[in-house]
């Protein structure tokens, strides 16, 4: 029998249904994950292969980031690319980061976990605001809390946000964008990709590096920009 250490998790979703009879693909799926294998999931459409990898992620207690593949796809979906932007945009992606971070930490600091939630409850509501200041405003309301467990993780998004905000001021200008896988790898989440079938050859390959040990993504896209690595990657 295999066997990876659980943790809370806080992605449920009460629409998934699992079958008994799933049992023994389930648990081939844990080993690989327990393994550090390749996992590959064949069957006709509606199955139950995308519902086995969600049960696996929520008994891990992992955050799992689907991504769907079709013949359309091209290297800027999979990998990322430059884009307009301007700082509003920018503002909800830090408001995006900060919500998966304390979500993640949610999973380590149970003693805090109400505290947590509370503060995603309050970013969310954020999505309102039309106007840097206001968003400054509400983290360092968050700051002043007793939220000492995120004071390190607000103070550098805030210092980056600031940093572009005097750079660009309101002017729109181009930025790269990673993608969701790329995302995905950053975070630390585990990743569907659906229907790989039916996506180029020429585009899968770029991932070929992240099946090799140690596991290397390289975006020649995006120009000289630093490693990053992550402890306990694995391709599984």
């Amino acid at each position: 029998m295999s066997s990876v250490s659980r943790t809370q998790s806080i992605f449920n979703d009460s629409s998934l249904t699992y079958l008994p009879s799933q049992s023994k693909t389930l648990e081939h799926l844990m080993l690989c994950v327990e393994n550090r294998f390749i996992p590959i999931l064949v069957g006709t459409s509606g199955v139950g292969k995308s519902t086995i990898i969600k049960v696996a992620s929520q008994l891990a207690g992992q955050e799992l980031i689907t991504i769907s593949l079709s013949s359309g796809c091209d290297t800027n979906d999979l990998l990322g690319g430059f884009e307009q932007t301007d700082i509003l945009q920018e503002i909800m992606r830090v408001r995006s980061k900060l919500i998966q971070s304390l979500k993640k930490m949610a999973r380590k600091k149970s003693e805090v976990r109400d505290r947590i939630f509370n503060l995603v409850a309050c970013l969310k509501k954020s999505c309102g605001l039309k106007d840097v200041a206001s968003f400054f405003k509400l983290l360092v309301e968050l700051k002043n809390g007793d939220n000492d467990f995120i004071t390190e993780l607000i103070e550098k998004e805030e210092l980056n946000l600031l940093a572009k905000f005097e750079r660009h001021g309101n002017t729109k200008f181009f930025k790269w964008i990673d993608s969701n896988l790329v995302q995905a790898l950053i975070d630390g989440s585990w990743v569907l990709m659906d229907n790989a079938n039916f996506c180029s050859s020429s585009v899968l390959d770029r991932l070929n590096g992240l099946l090799e040990d140690g596991g290397c993504l390289d975006l020649y896209e995006h120009g000289l920009v630093n490693e990053t690595h992550r402890k306990n990657y694995s391709s599984s």
